[in-house]
């Protein structure tokens, strides 16, 4: 009776159109089974909120890819993204088809946004690592930084390798977005690839890798970054003091204490000495600033 007595109130031509939206949404509240009755409303309705209803009630279940796919060419903006949304859910064929930068019925800046923020719910993933990539350059600092977060969520070898290379991004935010995804992202390759990469020659990825190798916490990197300290290459030492200083505590201190006494070489001692005060002032206790002030530089 309820649902008939606001059809007739539907029908009255007469019917203020904010009424008329409260009227059509009460109805769809009240009959979502009624399936003729929620497409009549679909169909015919002049209320964007109405229209978005009506959708997410019809495009439940498996046999709404044709509707899903139909809402996505439409100008009704709030209608394209519930049906990207749903599209995405339902793993809709074709439905990012071109990318995030096609020229046919290309995606607003909203729907990239909610592609970007729904990477994880893409089928297969290799499509979803492929979209992330593909945003890392982009021009929005928004849409790179959701195209971060998705890789360190989605994970995987060629993940890992892209937020490496996106560190050195000029932006300070987005390259420390990638250094956190890196701290969190699970790929098999990874810890070895950055080990490999502290062990081996200066250069670029040596930074990088001593950089990174903090914010993954791994327990033999210690060691490592160590003898880069005492050793002869200036930028790596550099780096790996700064790491040390991250993730380091009273253990290491002791280690390059005892590597500052034992230096022959009264340049290094120095530097040495020096990278000790700094080290304790840092931690900050009465046992540190001993161990700093225990080490002679003559």
């Amino acid at each position: 009776a309820a649902v008939k007595a606001l059809s007739q109130a539907r029908a009255d031509a007469t019917l203020a159109a904010p009424l008329k939206v409260d009227v059509e949404l009460a109805m769809l509240a009240a009959a979502k089974s009624d399936r003729n009755m929620v497409n009549d409303i679909y169909q015919k309705t002049g209320a964007p909120q109405v229209k978005v209803e009506a959708f997410l009630i019809l495009s439940q279940g498996k046999s709404s890819a044709t509707l899903i796919q139909e809402a996505m060419k439409s100008g009704d903006g709030p209608l394209r993204l519930a049906a990207l949304k749903r599209g995405l859910e339902s793993n809709v064929p074709d439905i990012l088809q071109g990318g995030l930068d096609r020229e046919a019925n290309p995606f607003s800046a909203n729907e990239r946004l909610l592609v970007l923020a729904n990477l994880p719910v893409i089928k297969p993933a290799g499509t979803a690592v492929d979209l992330a990539i593909s945003m890392l350059k982009s021009e929005s600092r928004d849409e790179c930084l959701l195209a971060i977060a998705g890789l360190g969520r989605l994970g995987g070898d060629r993940a890992f390798a892209a937020l490496l290379e996106t560190i050195a991004n000029s932006d300070p935010t987005v390259s420390r977005a990638a250094l956190q995804a890196i701290a969190r992202i699970k790929a098999p390759g990874a810890d070895a690839a950055l080990l490999a990469a502290i062990r081996g020659p200066d250069g670029p990825a040596k930074l990088l890798a001593i950089k990174v190798a903090g914010f993954r916490a791994l327990p033999a990197v210690r060691p490592l970054l160590l003898q880069i300290i005492q050793g002869s290459e200036k930028d790596p030492a550099q780096e790996a003091m700064k790491t040390i200083h991250a993730i380091g505590g009273i253990e290491e201190l002791k280690s390059l204490c005892t590597a500052a006494t034992a230096a022959t070489d009264p340049q290094q001692r120095v530097r040495l000495a020096g990278l000790c005060k700094r080290f304790a002032n840092q931690i900050g206790s009465d046992e540190a600033k001993a161990l700093a002030d225990a080490v002679k530089t003559e």
